[in-house]
Order: structure tokens, then sequence, then C-alpha cells
């Protein structure tokens, strides 16, 4: 979870990223407010570290070439689905079955929770019903989901201007931080005036239900605008400041 602009798809590129070339396993993709087209071109971008959803003319670093060897190098590693007209649970559970029983995949990334009860009269029954049978359709196929939350407004400093994410501020209901083995959030003060705070994010482990170890912890990531990666870092590194502008 994360406030609006604040770097949530980002992360799951990279964590998709990871995925397909960290740990050699495929990865179900079903993002549900962007192109397939600008997906397949950041996803392409991050082996190459290169931006190829930015014209070439308009910044963009990069070849047709490369984005033809980028993109071809996600065939058999990455599987999104295209859900034009169609964003309903029932419809969204079918396609992870298939993913996972047909295509052998057991790591499914879904952006995100909120578009799925959009249209649904009463938004927190909704969401009680999917993240109960999401529970059941994990445990079931033995995979993992990852999925997206928007977050409630929160008294105090907004969560655009860096302000602290918290487990209860998940919008909907309690039901994401009951059923979740685990939660994150990222913080981010994207109006600061000050260019490396803006482009720095602070990723944080709100919840940990296999061991509780990992919860409180807080890491530093800088995205570089060249490169179009987050990086980890901490207070002790340096870095080329043109990079991040």
């Amino acid at each position: 979870g994360a406030g609006s602009g604040c770097g949530k798809t980002e992360a799951f590129k990279e964590m998709i990223n990871h995925t397909i070339y960290h740990h050699k396993e495929p990865a179900g993709v079903i993002f549900l407010e962007e192109p397939a087209a600008k997906t397949i071109k950041v996803l392409a971008g991050k082996r190459f570290n290169k931006r190829f959803h930015i014209p070439a003319d308009k910044g963009g670093d990069w070849s047709i070439d490369e984005l033809v060897e980028g993109v071809n190098d996600l065939k058999g590693k990455v599987y999104l689905y295209n859900h034009f007209g169609s964003k309903d649970w029932e419809s969204i559970a079918s396609k992870i079955r298939y993913m996972v029983v047909s295509l052998g995949i057991k790591d499914i990334y879904l952006d995100h929770l909120t578009a799925l009860v959009a249209q649904e009269d009463n938004e927190y029954k909704s969401l009680n019903r999917i993240m109960e049978e999401m529970a059941s359709l994990v445990q079931d196929l033995d995979c993992t989901i990852f999925y997206i939350s928007h977050l409630r407004k929160a008294p105090g400093l907004p969560h655009e201007e860096g302000g602290h994410v918290s487990a209860d501020q998940f919008k909907g209901s309690g039901s994401i931080v009951y059923w979740s083995n685990f939660l994150f959030g990222i913080e981010r003060n994207q109006q600061a005036e000050d260019v490396d705070e803006r482009n720095t994010s602070t990723f944080i482990v709100l919840k940990d239900r296999n061991t509780g170890i990992a919860a409180g912890i807080r890491f530093k990531l800088k995205y570089c605008h060249k490169t179009g990666r987050w990086n980890e870092f901490d207070d002790s590194d340096t870095f080329d400041e043109e990079e991040f502008q």
C-alpha cells in the first residue's frame, strides 16, 4: 500500500524483474489500470536499464534493436492478462487458476484490489468476500498472490507528501490486514523541493505473519531516471546527481 503516485506499480515491476531473472521463475501479471504495451516496455527495460516507455525524442536513450531484444526475452517469463471488458473477481480468479495449473506460474502480481470492487454496490462486503476467496485460492493452488491496495486518507501529513503508512489505512476493510501474510508500505514525499528527497522512497514491513521478525524493518530506495531502476541504499552511499534528475 502507498499513496497515489508513490511507486506501488513501479515496485511491482522491480519485483517481477527479480522473480523472472533472479529466481528464474515465470510471473503472472494482472494489471487492471495500465495498458499491456506500457507494462511490457517497462519490464523489458529493466534488463537493459533503459526506459523503453519514454519515446526516444522525449529523452528515452534506447534503440529499436534493444527494445525488440528486451521484449522477446520476456517470452515464456511473463504472462499478461488482457483485462479488456472484464475486471470482476470471478474472471480474475479463473485466469489465476489457469496461470498456475496450466502454465506452471507460482507468483501472481495483481494491480490492484480497488479496481476489483469499484463497480460493486457494497465495496466493503465485496472486498471481504474476495479476500477470503483469494486466501482459499492460494491454499488450493499453492501459489503466491501479490496485490496492491490504495490507502484511506489519514489525518496529518498526506501520504503523497511523505506521511507514514500504517496497516489500518489499507482501503476497503480490515479483511486485507486479516488475510494477508505480509503487508508492505511505501512512503515518499513527491512534493519535496529537494530532487534527492523526491526520488527517495522508504519501504517498510508492516506485517510478517510467518515469523514476525521482519515487522518494522525499513530501508530506503532511490529511483534513477536515467536507468528507470530502484536501488537500495543507506545514508553513507553516494550517487551521481545527474542520474537522478
